[in-house]
C-alpha cells in the first residue's frame, strides 16, 4: 500500500493586510525604516532569532530571542559549556510539558523574564492607548537596549490559529507598520502589520484567563547582576526549596521558642532539605588551557572583577561572620569543613576541572570517565588587573590529556571576631546560607515570637545598607522565591569577537556596512536567511544548522513532518547521510553537509578550496548575495580570524564590494554573534584541511532545483528500512538480473517485486495536505491549488506510463509490500481514509505519540468544487478521542480518466487516488539506467530499457524522477562511505 504523509507546508500569508519582509514590499519598507533610525532594535534581534521549538512555544521562543539580544547571562549551562537561553531552560514558571499541550499565558512570560535576570515592563490593552503602544513601540526600536514582545490574536491579520507571541524587530514610521518576528516562522515569516491592526490584535481576551492580551517590555536592568550565585531549577529539587523557604521556615519559627540568633540559624540549617545544596550554584568560568594562556580577556576580567566584588560584600556582613562563626559548612548542605578548607578546595578543583573537561571534549555524560591527575591554585598577573586566580588541571580521560583551566573568583583576608585564621577566600557553603538568609523575604521572620530576637535578625538580614552589587544579586534570588549551594557550575558564556578582523554585525561599522551593501544591492539574500536563522542547537551541530537555514530560506518542502501537522526543516531531520549521534559527537564533513544538501532536494555545487581561486570564490558569492534564490555555506578553520574552535559551517549572508567583505551568520550564536570579515581571509580559512578527511575545505552553493520536485512522492529515510532498499536497488536487483535468465517483461517485473525487502512499502511515501475541517471550509487557498495541480498532473503522467499498465497488469498490489488488492479499490481507499484521518487529528492535537487512542468514526471521499478551478479531491473523516471529535479533512490528489487507462485488463475504472502501483512505476523509472546492464537477452533488455527511459517523459514526471534518482544515489553512497566528493550519476 502506498503511505500517506499527512502534513502541511507553511501557510500562505494574508496579504493584505501583512506584507512578508523578504518581499520587495517588506524590503522597501525596511530600507525606509533602516535609514530612519527605526530598525536599531532588528539588529540584535535577528542576531538571536529562532523558531519556536515546538507548535505552542511561542512564548518561550520570543522570550529567548530577546534575553540572548539582551546579552543576559542565564547563569546556567545550555549545551556543552555554554551558557545561553534556550526555550528548554525557561522552565520554572510553568511546567514545559504543560506549556507543550497548552501554551503559555502572558503574565507567566512575564514571570519568566523576571525570572532570568530581565527588567520587565507588562502592559494589557485596558491599561493603555495606542498612543502608548507607538511610543513604547518607537523607543524600543530605535535602541538595542530594550525590545517589545507583543501578544495578540491572529485572527486579526486574517491568518489561522488564535493567540500568539513574537518580538516587533521594526517600526515604519511613515506607514505606522511595525515588523513582527513571528516564531512560528513554519507557518508564516516575518512580517509588517500596520499598528492600528496590531493594537485590535492585542485587544482580544485570553479564554484562559479571561484577561485581555498586551504587550510588554524586555531589558537589561541598569546593572547586570553579578552571576556569582545563580538558582538551578532544572529539576525538582528547587521546588523543595522553594516550599521550605516560603512555608515551611515561617511555620518552622512560629512553632519554636527561640531566643537568640545561634539557636535560630541552628533550627534554620538542622531544617534544610537534604537537597538544599543542589539549588544555588557559584559560576565557574571555563576554558582549555592553551585557549586563553594567562592573559584574561576583557570580559573574562570584568566577570571576575564583578565576582570577586560581591563576594567582598558577602564576607563584610555581620551575618557571613555569624554563619561562618558558628561552623555551618559541617551542616548537610555542604561538601566540606572549614577546618580543612585546603582539602575542600581540592576537592573543589578536582570535581571543576573534571566537569570543565567533560564538557569541552562535548561529553556530557557523567564524569566517571575523567580521571583528574592534578591540580594546582595558582594566582596570574591578569594584564596589570592584579592578580587573579586560576585553577589548573590535568584531566585525563581515555588515555588522552586535556588541560583546563577553571577561572576562580577570590576575596581578599577577612578575620572573623573568635577566629585566629583567615576567613576562607573562594566561594563556599558559608557564603552560600548567608546569602539564602539575605534573600529571604522579610516577612519570614515575622513569626518569630521573641520580640528582641526578631529585632536583632531583622537587622542582621536587612539589605538596607548593603553595598548596591551584593543588593543586586540578592534580588535575583529574591525573585525566584530562593537561590542556595556551594557547587560550582562550569561554564562559558559567549566569547568576545576578536575584532580587527571581523566586525560585529550589530556594531556601528557593522550596521554601516549592512546599509551600503544593502544600497549596493548584494543584501538580496539576507532576507530569506535571516528569516530562518537559527543557532546550531548543538556544539557540533553547524554544518545541520546551517544547511536547515538554507533550505528553510529556499522554501524547499521537506516532504516529512517536523512537529505538529508542520513540514520544516530541522537539524533532527537530517539524519539520512550521518547518524545524529555521530554527528553530535564528532560533528560532519564537508562532502556528508552536500550529501545531506542533495537527499533534502536541492541542487548543491560543491566547491573545494583546491579547484577553484579566490575570483571564483567572490563571483558566487555575489552571484548568491545578490539574489534569494541561491545561497552559500562556507566551510572553513576559525583560526585565521583569530577565533577559538577549528573547523566551521556558516551560512554566508551579504557582501561588501567596496571593502571586499562577506557577512558570516554564524550559527554558532552562543559564541560569536554574525560577523563580516574580509574576503581573502575567509578563502585563507576555507583553504585548511579537515584533518578528518585529509581534504580542503571550501564552499557550497544551494539553490531551487528549476522545478522543484513535487511532493507527491518523497523518500522517507528516517529509519532503517531505507538502507535495505537502497542496497536491494542498487547491489541486489544488478545481481539478480545477471544471474537469472529472464526473457520476458512480466517474468522480470515479477522477480523484481517478489524479492523487495518486507519494509519496501515505508520507503517511498506520498504527501497528502491536512487541515481542520473548520479552519477554511471548501474553499482552497492558492498554495492548496498548486500543490494539488502539481501533484494532480504528475498522478496523471504516472498513469500515462506504458510501464504503470504493465505493473498494473501485474496485479502488484497482491503482494507482500502491500495491504490490499487492487481488485478491492473502494475497500482500500476506506482504510487510506481512515488511517490518514485518524494520523491528521493525532498531529493536528499535538498527539505524536501514536493514534491508538484515536477512533475514525466515519470518513467520506468527495469532490469540491476548488474556487472555479473544477473539482478537487476531498478526504474528510470525524476523529473522536477521549470523547471530542476533530473533523479532519485531507486534500488527496486524484488523476482523471486517461485515454490510455482503456487498455487496462482489469474491469473496474482507474484508480484516482495513488497507489502501491504507482510507487512500483516510480520506483523502476528512478533507478539508475545501469541497473539493466546486466540483463542477459539482449532483446528484453532492449525492450525493458525502453519501458523505464526518462528521455520522453514529460518534465513535471521526469524532474520528479531525477530527484528520487539522486536521493537514492546519495543515501546509498552514504551507507557505502562514498560520500567525499560523490559525483552524482547520469541523468
Amino acid at each position: 500500500m502506498a503511505a500517506a504523509v499527512a502534513s502541511l507546508y507553511r501557510r500562505v500569508l494574508p496579504s493584505p493586510p501583512a506584507v512578508d519582509f523578504a518581499s520587495p514590499e517588506g524590503k522597501r519598507l525596511f530600507a525606509e525604516a533602516l535609514a530612519a533610525g527605526t530598525m536599531e532594535g532588528f539588529f540584535p534581534l535577528v542576531s538571536c532569532f529562532q523558531t519556536q521549538s515546538e507548535p505552542a512555544f511561542c512564548g518561550l521562543a520570543s522570550l529567548a530571542v530577546v534575553l540572548n539580544a539582551l546579552a543576559i547571562d542565564p547563569g546556567r549551562r545550555w549545551k556543552g559549556p555554554w551558557r545561553w537561553f534556550d526555550e528548554f531552560m525557561l522552565d520554572c514558571c510553568e511546567p514545559l510539558d504543560k506549556v507543550k499541550a497548552q501554551g503559555i499565558t502572558f503574565g507567566k512570560v512575564a514571570c519568566l523574564a523576571h525570572c532570568s535576570g530581565a527588567d520587565v515592563q507588562s502592559f494589557r490593552a485596558n491599561r493603555v492607548t495606542i498612543h502608548d503602544l507607538r511610543r513604547h513601540l518607537l523607543r524600543c526600536v530605535s535602541s538595542q537596549d530594550c525590545h517589545l514582545i507583543a501578544s495578540y490574536h491572529r485572527q486579526a491579520f486574517k491568518q489561522t490559529g488564535t493567540g500568539h507571541f513574537s518580538p516587533i524587530g521594526g517600526y515604519h514610521a511613515g506607514q505606522d507598520m511595525a515588523l513582527i518576528l513571528d516564531v512560528a516562522r513554519f507557518k508564516y515569516p516575518p512580517h509588517w502589520v500596520p499598528v492600528q491592526l496590531l493594537w485590535e490584535a492585542m485587544n482580544t481576551t485570553d479564554d484562559s484567563t479571561g484577561l485581555l492580551r498586551g504587550f510588554m517590555l524586555i531589558s537589561r536592568q541598569n546593572t547586570a547582576p553579578s552571576s556569582l550565585y545563580t538558582v538551578s531549577c532544572r529539576d525538582e529539587n528547587w521546588r523543595s526549596m522553594a516550599k521550605y523557604c516560603v512555608e515551611d521556615l515561617p511555620n518552622i519559627l512560629k512553632a519554636q521558642n527561640l531566643d537568640n540568633v545561634p539557636a535560630l540559624l541552628s533550627c534554620l540549617i538542622e531544617s534544610l532539605p537534604a537537597d538544599a545544596e543542589a539549588l544555588i550554584k557559584w559560576v565557574v568560568e571555563v576554558r582549555r588551557k592553551e585557549e586563553g594562556g594567562l592573559s584574561l580577556s576583557k570580559e573574562e576580567k570584568e566577570r571576575l572583577f564583578l565576582k570577586e566584588n560581591v563576594l567582598q560584600q558577602v564576607r563584610n556582613t555581620r551575618l557571613f561572620t555569624i554563619v561562618h562563626d558558628q561552623q555551618y559548612a559541617k551542616n548537610p548542605c555542604c561538601n566540606c569543613s572549614s577546618s580543612s578548607q585546603q582539602d575542600s578546595l581540592s576537592r573543589i578543583a578536582a570535581t571543576v576541572c573534571c566537569q570543565g573537561a567533560a564538557m569541552l571534549s562535548g561529553n556530557l555524560t557523567p564524569r566517571d570517565s575523567f580521571c583528574c591527575r592534578e591540580t594546582c591554585l595558582k594566582c596570574v598577573q591578569a594584564n596589570g588587573d592584579g592578580l587573579k586566580t586560576v585553577i589548573s588541571a590535568s584531566v585525563v580521560s581515555e588515555g588522552n590529556e586535556q588541560g583546563v583551566d577553571m577561572l576562580l573568583p577570590m576575596s581578599s583576608p577577612v578575620y572573623n571576631s573568635n577566629s585566629k585564621n583567615n576567613v576562607i577566600k573562594y566561594p563556599s557553603s558559608v557564603d552560600v546560607l548567608t546569602v539564602l538568609l539575605l534573600a529571604l523575604h522579610p516577612s519570614t521572620w515575622s513569626g518569630i515570637k521573641d520580640e528582641k530576637l526578631k529585632a536583632e535578625l531583622e537587622a542582621l538580614v536587612s539589605t538596607d545598607n548593603l553595598p548596591d552589587d551584593l543588593k543586586r544579586e540578592r534580588s535575583g534570588p529574591a525573585r525566584a522565591s530562593t537561590r542556595g549551594s556551594r557547587m560550582a557550575a562550569a561554564s562559558l558564556y559567549r566569547r568576545v569577537l576578536p575584532s580587527p578582523p571581523a566586525v560585529d554585525f550589530t556594531s556601528p561599522d557593522g550596521k554601516r556596512l549592512f546599509a551600503e551593501a544593502l544600497e549596493g544591492g548584494t543584501m538580496e539574500g539576507f532576507f530569506s536567511l535571516a528569516s530562518c536563522f537559527q543557532t546550531q542547537s548543538e556544539p557540533a551541530f553547524c554544518g545541520l544548522a546551517s544547511l536547515a537555514v538554507v533550505l528553510n530560506a529556499l522554501a524547499i518542502d521537506p516532504g516529512r513532518r517536523w512537529k505538529g501537522p508542520w513540514r520544516w526543516f530541522d537539524e533532527s531531520m537530517l539524519d539520512c547521510c550521518e547518524p545524529l549521534d555521530k554527528v553530535r559527537a564528532q560533528g560532519i564533513t564537508f562532502g556528508k553537509v552536500a550529501c545531506l544538501a542533495h537527499c533534502a532536494g536541492a541542487k548543491v555545487q560543491p566547491f573545494r578550496a583546491n579547484r577553484v581561486t579566490l575570483d571564483d570564490l567572490r563571483h558566487h558569492l555575489i552571484r548568491c548575495a545578490s539574489s534569494p534564490d541561491c545561497h552559500l555555506i562556507a566551510s572553513y578553520h576559525r583560526r585565521p580570524f583569530k577565533q577559538t574552535g577549528t573547523g566551521h559551517f556558516s551560512p554566508v549572508g551579504g557582501y561588501h564590494a567596496g571593502q571586499d567583505m562577506v557577512l558570516i551568520l554564524d550559527v554558532a550564536r552562543f559564541k560569536y554573534p554574525p560577523h563580516w570579515v574580509p574576503l581573502p581571509l575567509l578563502w585563507e580559512a576555507m583553504n585548511t584541511t579537515d584533518e578528518s578527511t585529509g581534504l580542503l575545505r571550501g564552499f557550497m552553493l544551494i539553490s531551487r532545483h528549476n522545478a522543484a520536485p513535487s511532493s507527491l512522492y518523497t523518500v522517507s529515510c528516517r529509519d532503517e528500512s531505507w538502507k535495505s532498499m537502497a542496497k536491494y536497488c542498487v547491489e541486489d536487483v544488478p545481481d539478480l538480473l545477471k544471474a537469472e535468465i529472464l526473457d520476458n517483461v512480466p517474468t522480470l517485473l515479477s522477480r523484481f517485486i517478489d524479492l523487495l525487502p518486507a519494509n519496501a512499502g515505508s520507503l517511498i511515501k506520498w504527501v497528502v495536505e491536512v487541515r481542520r475541517k473548520d479552519e477554511d471550509g471548501p474553499c482552497l487557498s492558492k498554495e492548496e491549488k498548486e500543490r494539488l495541480f502539481v501533484k494532480e498532473n504528475l498522478l496523471h503522467q504516472v498513469r500515462d506510463t506504458k510501464l504503470f499498465m504493465t505493473v498494473h497488469d501485474l496485479h502488484c498490489a497482491s503482494i507482500q509490500c502491500h495491504n490490499y488488492s487492487l481488485s478491492s479499490e473502494e475497500d482500500s481507499i476506506t482504510r487510506i481514509e481512515a488511517s490518514v484521518c485518524c494520523q491528521g487529528a493525532t498531529m493536528l492535537s499535538d498527539n505524536l505519540a501514536s493514534t491508538d487512542g484515536f477512533c475514525c468514526r466515519e470518513t467520506f471521499f468527495e469532490h469540491i468544487q476548488a474556487n472555479g478551478d473544477g473539482p478537487k479531491t476531498l478526504i474528510s473523516g470525524l476523529v473522536t478521542c477521549e470523547g471530542n471529535d476533530q473533523g479532519v479533512d485531507m486534500l488527496s490528489p486524484t488523476s482523471p480518466h486517461s485515454p490510455s487507462s482503456r487498455n487496462l485488463t482489469f474491469s473496474n475504472e482507474s484508480i484516482k487516488y495513488p497507489s502501491s502501483a504507482d510507487v512500483i512505476t516510480v520506483l523502476l523509472l528512478a533507478l539508475h539506467p545501469s541497473t539493466w546492464s546486466g540483463i542477459i537477452d539482449d532483446s528484453l533488455k532492449a525492450e525493458f530499457q525502453t519501458l523505464v527511459s526518462t528521455d520522453n517523459l514529460p518534465d513535471c514526471l521526469k524532474q520528479e524522477i531525477l530527484h528520487l534518482r539522486r536521493q537514492l544515489y546519495y543515501l546509498k553512497a552514504c551507507k557505502d562511505k562514498e560520500y567525499e566528493d560523490p559525483v552524482p550519476p547520469s541523468p
